[in-house]
């Protein structure tokens, strides 16, 4: 007998009662048939269709995807999905489908109402194709982004749900008419590390490869609420994708030789890899404990049981590294140093150095026992240092001091800055140290001291 996934099942006797699945197509019947009767012909209908499954499946789905856990915690029945024995790819696909079937259900005839308003062919069995990735991938990337508060256990959770909600259906509505329209015109193309691609097919396996990565996040995140630990493999992995991605679109004509647009490109899944390391920093957990439990797994050889508490962003700083120094080789071996290139060298081991203090900052407002206010302050005292400091020295006329406090600056040389920002480094660095001292000496005291004597 096939065995349906649990959750899933779940899901289906919740969502899909007799009333629901009458109610749907007749509802979608009825407005079909008065925008006919209304002297629309049918491609018109297909049209409304179009928009019908839209609002559905990327509007109305993409609220359910982001709620279908978020409901359960408030129900207090989330515990009891979590004690369970159901592995975290069948709770996540069991939730994203489950959740959303209703709106399947209704935007599944749409689509079947667009092919036969349409006609079936090639063009439009792929412009349906399409309009189902778009909304898998809208609903998985809310669910994703409802995942990643409830793990951060963000205090605003709801009100920053809300606002990624509408972000992800504004996403979608312009991937949607994107899509459409490239679907619609066979002959656009784009340019994808100096090739050129049919859009339409290009656009494809954009929508295949994104989903697959974030539904790999909502399993990573899933193993976390299931209390499973995760490595930073898969972190890393995702930047050097990244990483790959962003550095395919630009086409570098400034300088014709080949060697300076490797230089260039890998100049550009450098600054990829350092904001998906600030995404790492700012959305990630900084738990002391798991710090002290990642070194003590180092001291005592457990590598792989330390690589679990090891955090996202420390992966994307080491990758961040590791392109710095191959930017600085490569240019160096490979291409005759002048002013651009120098300036290049001196803008990469900056923004390196501002990475490292700012990260510091996030670490060192996470080291206050209760403190859930973390990262808001963290934002904060960064917004201080971007903004409040540097206009304060311009509105004096001290401009060279205003320098100091970004990575690039036409009236400070790169050394005075490295100089001030390795300063602040050392003195978060210091208070950081103080406070694991006392956080860890607090934590040894309160432990029991039992003694046991031989009788």
């Amino acid at each position: 007998m096939l065995r349906i996934n649990p959750e899933l099942q779940r899901n289906m006797w919740l969502e899909l009662s007799i009333h629901r699945l009458v109610a749907m197509p007749v509802t979608l019947g009825l407005m079909f048939f008065i925008v006919y009767l209304n002297g629309f012909n049918f491609s018109h209908v297909g049209n409304v269709a179009a928009i019908a499954f839209f609002l559905l499946c990327c509007t109305w789905g993409v609220n359910l995807a982001s709620y279908s856990i978020s409901s359960e915690i408030k129900e207090h029945t989330w515990d009891i999905t979590r004690m369970s024995a159901l592995s975290p790819w069948t709770v996540v696909w069991g939730k994203l489908f489950g959740a959303t079937i209703f709106t399947w259900y209704g935007g599944l005839i749409c689509l079947g109402v667009y092919l036969f308003a349409k006609g079936i062919s090639v063009k439009n069995i792929e412009i349906v194709s399409i309009f189902i990735l778009v909304g898998i991938l809208s609903q998985a990337a809310a669910m994703f982004m409802r995942l990643n508060l409830i793990s951060s256990k963000s205090n605003n959770s709801e009100t920053s749900s809300l606002g990624l909600t509408s972000l992800i259906v504004i996403i979608s509505a312009y991937a949607t008419a994107g899509a459409y329209a490239a679907f619609n015109n066979s002959d656009l193309t784009v340019n994808w590390f100096y090739t050129p691609y049919k859009l339409k097919i290009f656009l494809l396996i954009n929508e295949i490869v994104w989903l697959f990565w974030i539904l790999f996040g909502n399993y990573q995140l899933m193993r976390m609420e299931l209390r499973m630990r995760n490595t930073p493999i898969a972190w890393i992995l995702f930047c050097i994708f990244c990483a790959i991605y962003v550095t395919g679109y630009p086409d570098v004509q400034e300088r014709p030789e080949f060697t300076f647009k490797v230089l260039a490109h890998s100049t550009i899944a450098y600054f990829t890899v350092i904001a998906l390391n600030y995404v790492a920093v700012i959305s990630g957990s900084h738990d002391p404990m798991t710090y002290h439990r990642a070194l003590i797994n180092f001291k005592r050889g457990n590598i792989w049981r330390a690589l679990q508490d090891v955090p996202a962003w420390l992966g994307s700083l080491s990758l961040a590294i590791i392109i710095c120094v191959w930017i600085t080789g490569y240019s160096f071996l490979f291409l005759e140093v002048d002013q651009q290139i120098n300036q290049l060298w001196n803008s990469v081991m900056l923004i390196l150095v501002f990475l490292m203090r700012d990260t510091s900052i996030f670490i060192f407002f996470n080291m206050t026992a209760g403190n859930n206010r973390s990262t808001s302050t963290s934002l904060f005292y960064l917004f201080i240092l971007y903004v409040v400091v540097p206009y304060f020295f311009v509105v004096l006329g001290l401009h060279h001091l205003a320098g100091l406090f970004f990575p690039v600056s036409a009236s400070n040389s790169a050394l005075s800055i490295f100089i001030v920002t390795m300063a602040e480094i050392l003195v978060i660095s210091y208070m950081i140290a103080l406070r694991w001292n006392a956080l860890f000496t607090l934590h040894k005291s309160t432990e029991p001291n039992i003694q046991v004597t031989a009788s």
